[in-house]
């Protein structure tokens, strides 16, 4: 008979139990602490790359429409807006930008300040968001002075509500404080980013500064070559005006064009040399100087043309309009013969034919408003 051997499976005894169990009781308890370190930090940069999409919205949404959503003071409507029409620029949703990472509203506060340059009434934008952090309680008291009517502090009762946006934006003024909106910093846990496009309005400034100065440089050429074709036609003719009388900017009549050669509207050499048609300037201001901006535009385009420059330089690029609910950049108010100055208040007469002339002007606002504080820009 064949014995049958068989082997007993020895498990872990009662004390080598108690060991592991208490290895990894210990071991979770080391883990712990940066295990939950992690998933905050990582929930706070969530946050932080949450907020600058949200700016990167803003940048788009202002560059599309000339504005940023308002910041909601006295219109709950538009304080609750403001997500949904940033959202279109981004690939989140509306309530992904209007709670924070730990599901609590978002405060988005903006306004804008208007400043002149060169003449033109140019908004600048600023905007702020901010997160209460992970503890969900705003810790904004300190960084607008509390004491003061113009400051009042941001807190956990009013988080997120239509009257936080009194934290920084003045309403009694009219205007954000501007003063006020350089001193924010999110405090404790607490997140916040800032937006303004000061910086993209000071590149512009510098932009049309750029086209102004090749405008100028651009009509000082076409005149001497124009003078000099004059002086070739009234070799051994009789003209007048004299050369040196007459004019040789681009015209600013009502003709609809800046084409000079004969031909163009039914002009013969003579009537263009010797002032009877465009040569005359009279005192019609016309299409260059239409108030319709569009209008303008495709005038001043023309202009560029002619001059040689691209069509872009037709336009400052500090100010848009809407054209077809399109922003474009308002073209430039341009006069081939401006009025002298009569006084330090008021424009003279338009000088006619036979008369000296002063150099073709180029400006970024209306001939009728001139600049404040200044002397009548006299178009």
């Amino acid at each position: 008979m064949i014995k049958q051997r068989t082997h007993r499976i020895k498990g872990f005894t009662l004390p080598e139990m108690i060991i592991v169990v208490a290895v990894i009781a210990i071991l979770a308890t080391l883990s712990t602490p940066p295990v939950i370190q992690f998933l905050k930090q990582k929930d706070r940069q969530n946050e932080e790359l949450t907020l600058m999409e949200i700016r990167n919205a803003m940048k788009a949404y202002l560059q599309e429409t000339g504005e940023l959503p308002g910041s909601g003071e006295g219109n709950p409507a538009i304080a609750t807006n403001w997500s949904v029409l940033l959202a279109r620029k981004t690939n989140m949703s509306p309530q992904q930008l209007a709670l924070d990472t730990w599901s609590r509203p978002r405060v988005f506060i903006s306004g804008s300040v208007d400043e002149v340059m060169l003449g033109s009434t140019v908004p600048i934008w600023y905007a702020s968001v901010h997160s209460a952090g992970p503890d969900r309680e705003a810790d904004g008291g300190e960084i607008v002075a509390p004491s003061t009517a113009s400051g009042i502090a941001l807190n956990s009762t009013d988080f997120g509500a239509v009257t936080s946006t009194n934290w920084w934006h003045r309403y009694s003024a009219g205007n954000p404080d501007v003063g006020m909106f350089s001193r924010l910093t999110p405090l404790e846990d607490d997140i916040m980013v800032k937006f303004t496009d000061i910086d993209d309005k000071i590149k512009r400034y510098n932009q049309t500064l750029e086209r102004l100065k090749a405008i100028g440089e651009s009509l000082d050429v076409y005149s001497k070559s124009a003078f000099g074709e004059r002086l070739l036609y009234c070799n051994g003719t009789t003209c007048s005006p004299t050369a040196e009388e007459q004019i040789y900017y681009p015209p600013s009549d009502n003709y609809g064009t800046y084409s000079l050669y004969a031909g163009t509207r039914g002009e013969s050499d003579a009537d263009i040399y010797n002032g009877n048609k465009n040569g005359t300037f009279n005192s019609n201001e016309a299409i260059s100087q239409n108030s319709n901006n569009a209008t303008r535009k495709t005038d001043m385009v023309n202009l560029m043309r002619i001059l040689g420059l691209p069509d872009s330089y037709c336009c400052s690029a500090i100010e848009m309009f809407s054209n077809s609910g399109t922003l474009e950049e308002v073209p430039f108010y341009y006069s081939s013969n401006p009025r002298p100055r009569a006084s330090s208040t008021t424009c003279g007469s338009r000088p006619g034919v036979g008369q000296r002339h002063l150099p073709a002007r180029v400006l970024t606002h209306n001939q009728s408003e001139g600049v404040t504080g200044k002397l009548p820009a006299c178009l």
